[in-house]
């Protein structure tokens, strides 16, 4: 039975439709089943179906030096706050080239949770935050919330939001 719920979830593209056509079916008696076992495997891919989807993580970036230059924006899990923020670890990642100094950035898909990100630009393309001999960062840079730490980088607590079902835009001003 859980294949058979893999095949009907990629058939029909999106939770809902699977949760409805399984209802469908329940309620024309396809899909009644004996065996207890099958009726519990029925029941979880049913609840699995109808689970809560998250919404859109809209960035919505803005800093001089932008325009003609790689945007590195990272996404970091509540589940691994260790690893904010690092360049090499990190929930989701993306590279965008800004055409000005402002961009909007989309992130679909997110699970429900805690996240914050983390963003620069990388005006010689190297995938790296270039820093001078003190450790001071060259290219400008931003968190979520618009966080800034006292002595470098905000704690992961300072950059954190909430992703639910909603879209949630993040403005970021990279300084």
């Amino acid at each position: 039975m859980p294949v058979q719920a893999l095949v009907y979830l990629g058939h029909f593209g999106n939770r809902a439709s699977f949760a409805k056509s399984v209802l469908d079916g329940i309620e024309t008696g396809l899909t009644h089943q004996e065996n207890p076992m099958q009726r519990l495997m029925l029941t979880a891919a049913l609840l699995l179906a109808t689970g809560a989807q998250a919404g859109e993580l809209k960035l919505e970036l803005e800093g001089k030096g932008m325009a003609g230059n790689q945007v590195r924006v990272a996404v970091y899990s509540a589940n691994a706050p260790e690893q904010f923020p690092s360049e090499d670890k990190y929930y989701r990642g993306v590279v965008y080239e800004a055409t000005s100094d402002r961009l909007t950035v989309r992130i679909p898909d997110l699970p429900l949770g805690k996240y914050a990100v983390a963003t620069f630009v990388d005006n010689n393309r190297n995938g790296k935050q270039d820093k001078n001999f003190v450790g001071v960062p060259k290219e400008i840079y931003g968190f979520s919330n618009d966080a800034r730490g006292m002595f470098g980088t905000p704690d992961f607590a300072e950059a954190t939001f909430d992703i639910g079902e909603n879209d949630v835009i993040k403005p970021i001003h990279l300084h």
